[in-house]
């Protein structure tokens, strides 16, 4: 081969080369599951109202297919593409990501937590709210607040009937705590001495017919069925969790956060991370804007606005892991460890004051603060 024909080849060869390494890889594919209430109101938020969030971090979501398929984009570039899921809940959700079916799940943060006690590969990414929970009564109850409700408990003759959705159920727990700090019995069943019968009626559904038809005297739930209580006229909110004095009150309730799978946040952190901050965007408007934001969000659940205007502003939204989600998550942590909810991997990293490494990837929050 002479000369002239040896540097074309070499030409070409390099030619080709570079082409083929200044193709780009195709865009992650990164499959969401959420629960369908409020408490994931950030995802509701930032899929409906992309102009919005193109003007304001020129991050946002581009409909293909309503509440099921999106593109993230940044300015006009494709991040990832999005499929969104809510055909599950609660620990459904939390199974789906250990499962590989979805990616990343926005759920409950003590379900997270019991799947890595498991010896999950999970991380939890980011927080999502706290709060969001409360208690219900009938309307003619005489108590109108929680010290009222400790005080007409302390004086029943017969054990007040408070219902919940599943037994071992988050608001369960945390209206056990608040009982044993005043001093008011309760027992799962009905027995001497008692002062509150804690009522297991096997499903959210079933609450608000289990108080109007007067099986219960309320209920402990997360919204929006507080509101839709009340909406209704079935029943009345006495207490937030907030408002449960002497109790720890929020403290022991760390409600929603989103996790990921181990070996996907490897893969694509990069992504992952610009998902997070529009969701900690969307999560900064709620906090803003809860009532004006209620149409957006009672559109995508299907629920009346008036529901959503008298729930939104009772959740605390979160844009970070701040010194009040960490001491929440430090008091529950206590109390599943205490009610031996916890028991192997999280339970041993907890003793030793490791659990924060084994819970929690912080490097995606850490820089969305920096």
């Amino acid at each position: 081969m002479n000369t002239s024909k040896l540097f074309l080849s070499v030409l070409s060869a390099l030619l080709v080369f570079s082409a083929c390494a200044k193709k780009e890889s195709p865009p992650p594919l990164i499959r969401v599951a959420y629960a369908p209430h409020d408490h994931h109101a950030a995802l509701y938020v930032a899929a409906t109202d992309p102009e919005y969030f193109r003007e304001n971090g020129n991050l946002y979501l581009r409909e293909i297919s309503p509440k099921k398929e999106y593109q993230l984009l940044e300015g006009d570039a494709l991040v990832a593409k999005i499929l969104v899921d809510t055909s599950g809940g609660g620990a459904q959700n939390i199974q789906k990501t250990v499962e590989d079916q979805v990616d990343i799940a926005l759920g409950s943060f003590p379900e997270m937590v019991k799947a890595m006690d498991e010896g999950k590969k999970l991380k939890v990414i980011a927080p999502l709210m706290s709060g969001g929970t409360g208690l219900v009564v009938a309307p003619d109850f005489a108590a109108t607040d929680w010290n009222g409700f400790v005080e007409a408990a302390k004086a029943a003759k017969k054990p007040l009937r408070i219902g919940v959705k599943t037994e071992g159920s988050v608001q369960q727990l945390a209206l056990e705590n608040a009982l044993a700090a005043e001093g008011v019995s309760f027992a799962p069943e009905q027995g001497e001495g008692q002062k509150v019968s804690i009522v297991n009626l096997h499903g959210q559904k079933n609450l608000i017919p289990a108080l109007k038809s007067g099986l219960v005297e309320g209920f402990v739930v997360m919204q929006p069925v507080l509101a839709e209580a009340q909406y209704a006229k079935a029943g009345k909110v006495i207490a937030n969790i907030e408002d449960y004095s002497g109790s720890g009150g929020e403290n022991y309730f760390p409600c929603c956060a989103v996790c990921a799978r181990e070996d996907f946040l490897s893969q694509n952190r990069d992504a992952s991370e610009k998902l997070m901050k529009l969701l900690m965007l969307a999560n900064k408007r709620l906090i803003d804007n809860p009532v004006a934001l209620a149409p957006k969000v009672a559109k995508w659940l299907g629920n009346p606005e008036e529901v959503e205007k008298m729930s939104l502003p009772t959740i605390t939204y979160s844009t970070g892991f701040n010194k009040k989600w960490n001491d929440s998550v430090e008091a529950w942590l206590k109390a599943m460890r205490d009610k031996n909810i916890i028991r192997s991997k999280v339970r041993e990293a907890y003793e030793k004051g490791e659990h924060k490494k084994l819970i929690y990837d912080t490097q995606i929050m850490e820089k969305l603060a920096g």
